[in-house]
Parts: structure tokens; C-alpha cells; sequence
């Protein structure tokens, strides 16, 4: 596990994170907008990829 991806596009840029599928249950608690989900994500890699701590 542990993949980053930086794709970049003419008006923004995004990342791709590789993570954990959320259950259903996990995810029904969020409000996410349709065609968009979720997933886990360890924040130590995040801190290693960006350089910053997470709390």
C-alpha cells in the first residue's frame, strides 16, 4: 500500500491516493456527492509524500 499519484490538468491539478475501501456504513455517514467515494488512507504516508504531520 502506498501509492500517490500527481496528475495535472489545465485548470487544476489532482491527486490520485491509493486506500482502504470504506464499508458502506463508513461511507453513508459522509456526504459524499453522487459518482464520488471514499477510501482510507494511512497518514503516515501522507506526511511522507507531502512533507507535513497529520494529527
Amino acid at each position: 500500500m502506498g501509492a500517490l499519484a500527481r496528475r495535472s490538468t489545465a485548470l487544476t491539478g489532482t491527486i490520485v491516493v491509493q486506500g482502504y475501501t470504506l464499508s458502506g456504513e463508513e461511507k453513508a455517514q459522509m456526504d459524499l456527492p453522487d459518482g464520488e467515494s471514499a477510501v482510507e488512507t494511512p497518514t503516515a504516508l501522507i506526511s511522507e509524500v507531502f512533507g507535513v504531520g497529520c494529527v
